[in-house]
């Protein structure tokens, strides 16, 4: 599944970047997509706490990514990386330096996790192999849970989509298995990270029932409780209205978003303009 408002906004961001980055950087395209994903099949005990890389190898001038992972959460739960944060994290690892964050959230409901983010100049790209983020995952019950790659989009300094393969994996709970001895994989403080706000759902109002009058009917009702002595009268609810005031829209809230957005479009269409004079 694709997520193009994503790349969208991520595709500003780092045109954004462009702004303060050196002239003349130029992608570098390797001949080989990247690998990504859990690399290598699991198998723990029931009720173990596991960490779960989720690496890339091949990675050539890596800037960006978008990521999202399937599991069976009736097999497998998770554990927050970052308890002043809420929600369920991931950790972040160490091979892209700590930038702009859209999404870092696990849902146990539907078995996901989503990780999405940018860094931001002067970070270089990044090229080879290392570890994206982690995922620490507990084994609930004995099964086996598919690590499904749903979604994945890398992306250069420039926004330029890069080539990738998503790598699937399994994870095996089972009685009596044992996990390697490993040290803990390191991951960077979640505070170096910039959390972006992500676009909530609208609410829609829903109509208020009209309510129609009849000057045939005249109760006899209670003002202070509302009861009404006629059935005709105690049949039809009336709502009450509290006034909560007016709601800013989001964008007014968060003007600084359409700051950047424009700038990053100014600063795209120059940078075009430049790929044109120079080509011809």
């Amino acid at each position: 599944m694709k997520y193009p408002l994503f790349t969208r906004i991520l595709t500003g961001v780092i045109v954004f970047g462009l702004f303060l980055a050196p002239a003349g950087a130029v992608d570098a395209q390797s001949s080989q997509p990247a690998q990504v994903g859990v690399l290598q099949p699991l198998e723990v005990a029931p009720g173990t706490l596991v960490e779960v890389p989720v690496s890339i190898e091949n990675a050539s001038e890596l800037y960006a990514i978008d990521f999202e992972l399937q599991f069976n959460s009736v097999v497998l739960t998770a554990e927050d990386a970052d308890p002043n944060t809420p929600g369920i994290q991931a950790g972040f690892g160490q091979f892209l330096d700590a930038g702009l964050v859209l999404y870092n959230e696990i849902d146990l409901v539907k078995g996901t996790v989503r990780f999405a983010m940018s860094q931001v100049n002067p970070a270089e790209a990044k090229s080879g192999d290392g570890i994206l983020f982690v995922i620490y995952f507990k084994a609930v019950k004995a099964g086996v849970s598919p690590l499904t790659v749903t979604n994945l989009q890398l992306a250069s300094r420039t926004g330029l989509e890069l080539a990738s393969n998503a790598v699937n994996s399994t994870l095996t709970v089972a009685a009596g298995a044992v996990l390697p001895a490993a040290t803990s994989i390191p991951v960077q403080n979640p505070t170096a990270m910039i959390q972006l706000p992500t676009p909530a759902p609208t609410a829609i109002p829903t109509a208020t029932p009209a309510v129609t009058a009849t000057s045939a009917v005249q109760p006899t009702a209670d003002m202070t409780t509302g009861n009404s002595t006629d059935p005709a009268v105690q049949s039809v609810a009336i709502p009450q209205v509290q006034n909560q005031g007016e709601a800013k829209p989001f964008l007014v809230e968060n003007w600084w978003i359409v700051l950047i957005a424009a700038l990053a479009v100014v600063i795209l269409g120059v940078y075009l303009r430049t790929i044109r004079k120079s080509s011809s």
